[in-house]
């Protein structure tokens, strides 16, 4: 199974009857799904999944991989959690390594691998400033997490390390919260080294970082959604020292998705 053609996807259905809980995480090969379209559009095949992972109060809430790990996939769980299975398994109920530690569960993930780190972020749920934040593992010591940043009022939705090779920001960590903040933090520092609040506390719900800006090398761009449908892009650039980040926005669009 090649790594390139994998579609992960955390199942879960939840009912009043235990029995009817599906606590799985599945695994397709997306190169089978095309070689069976037409067939599946017909409604003449399935495809089947290619592996699944099976744990008790397993309800996932947020899928990763690395691009420098490809057997293994990072999974969060409402049981306060995180699970690492081991691809090379089409079955399993035990996962390769098993987080704990977190207040509130993980509801969302990023994995690292550059400068000689090895570094998982999650950003938690949670409420009232207490559970939220980015907590950041050491795979290569996974006894206790190697820090937690706190700073956010509620959930953190979205987190994701910065893109950038250039020295001195290959370490940022970009996260964004229920509150309307979009925070950067340094994991070499420990420390929050920039903010951008959006106005009304607008609800984040997830970003992406893209590319550095154009015509500024050292300005890296930031998508970030919210839950009205908006979708804003911010600039990332340090300061003269690089002891801080000023964060400011370029453009802001809604986007309105109409029916069929």
């Amino acid at each position: 199974m090649s790594h390139h053609h994998d579609f992960y996807s955390g199942m879960q259905v939840v009912t009043n009857r235990p029995q009817n809980t599906d606590y799985s995480v599945k695994v397709w090969d997306v190169s089978r799904a095309v070689d069976t379209a037409s067939e599946v559009a017909a409604g003449t095949s399935v495809v089947e999944a290619v592996a699944e992972y099976h744990a008790p109060r397993n309800i996932v809430t947020a899928l990763t991989t690395c691009a420098y790990e490809t057997n293994l996939l990072y999974q969060g769980s409402e049981d306060l959690c995180v699970r690492v299975w081991d691809l090379r398994q089409s079955s399993a109920t035990v996962p390769a390594i098993h987080l704990t530690g977190y207040v509130y569960f993980p509801l969302c993930l990023d994995r690292q691998q550059q400068d000689g780190e090895y570094l998982l972020a999650s950003g938690t749920k949670g409420f009232n400033s207490v559970g939220c934040g980015v907590m950041v593992w050491d795979m290569r010591n996974t006894a206790k997490p190697l820090f937690e940043f706190k700073g956010p009022s509620q959930d953190v939705t979205g987190v994701q390390f910065s893109k950038s090779s250039r020295p001195g920001k290959s370490h940022l960590i970009y996260s964004v919260c229920k509150d309307g903040s979009f925070m950067v933090w340094d994991s070499k520092r420990l420390e929050q080294v920039g903010c951008y609040r959006f106005e009304g506390n607008k609800l984040l719900s997830c970003l992406s970082v893209l590319h550095s800006s154009e015509g500024d090398a050292d300005a890296e761009e930031v998508a970030v959604g919210a839950m009205d449908g908006s979708v804003s892009i911010l600039s990332v650039a340090a300061d003269g020292d690089n002891s801080e980040y000023i964060v400011r926005p370029i453009v802001s669009t809604k986007v309105t998705v109409e029916a069929d």
